[in-house]
């Protein structure tokens, strides 16, 4: 007699589909535009979004958050659904409808829309979500809007900004698309891009300045705690 075999061999991981790739960039746009991928992050896995050759290189883009791609049955196991008797009497029902279940709702960051510094500094860093049009003033003192982690909106963003006798810098991701113009009153304006390839799906950041016996600094860097892989250019680009 033969032994069973105890050990069968998996079934083949299975091919995706382009339309199944564009799912999954669906998803991790969605998440950008609410806040949960910093730019970086959202770049990273919508690469291996498109890179992806078979499902399973799909589960770690999506499992940390909440809404996951509809990519068919094989992804999905069906369980049944119960639903739980109120008060004392009859325990659940198998295969009966399943009502929702309100949880914890994660807070939404509210957008950030002046940043104000008056014989001060005033900066910010890390996750915050600035407006479709925001505004920085700095008064005799100094303002510092980093974009290198904020959740970048679909849209185009415009950032104006008012240095009086008082500086103000700007720092977005390489990779980004920047349009400057604006006036400068005994003052000065400077940008300096770094000569990488635009990423795509990246809207253009917009800065209107003002710059009164002040000055007003745009600049692009690497991810934050990556070393700067080109120089920056050194010519300023459209004031």
């Amino acid at each position: 007699m033969t032994a069973a075999n105890s050990d069968p061999t998996p079934p083949p991981a299975l091919r995706v589909s382009d339309s199944e790739r564009e799912e999954v960039a669906r998803v991790l746009r969605d998440a950008l535009a609410e806040g949960r991928l910093t730019f970086a992050e959202f770049d990273e896995r919508v690469g291996a979004a498109y890179a992806a050759r078979t499902r399973d290189d799909f589960a770690a883009l999506t499992a940390d958050l909440p809404v996951q791609p509809a990519l068919g049955a094989a992804m999905t196991p069906v369980v049944p659904a119960v639903t739980v008797a109120p008060g004392p009497g009859p325990g659940p029902v198998a295969g009966a409808e399943a009502q929702p279940v309100a949880g914890p709702t994660q807070p939404v960051r509210a957008e950030v829309d002046l940043t104000v510094a008056v014989l001060s500094g005033h900066e910010r860093r890390g996750r915050w979500r600035p407006g479709r049009h925001t505004k920085a003033v700095a008064v005799l003192g100094g303002c510092t809007l980093d974009l290198r982690e904020i959740a970048f909106p679909t849209e185009p963003i415009t950032i104006t900004a008012v240095a009086v006798l008082g500086g103000i810098e700007i720092i977005v991701p390489e990779g980004v698309d920047v349009e400057v113009t604006g006036t400068s009153v005994l003052g000065g304006r400077s940008v300096r891009i770094a000569a990488v390839p635009q990423r795509p799906t990246t809207p253009v950041v917009r800065v209107r300045g003002v710059a009164v016996l002040g000055g007003i600094d745009v600049r692009s860097e690497p991810p934050v705690g990556v070393q700067r892989a080109v120089e920056s250019t050194k010519q300023p680009k459209r004031l």
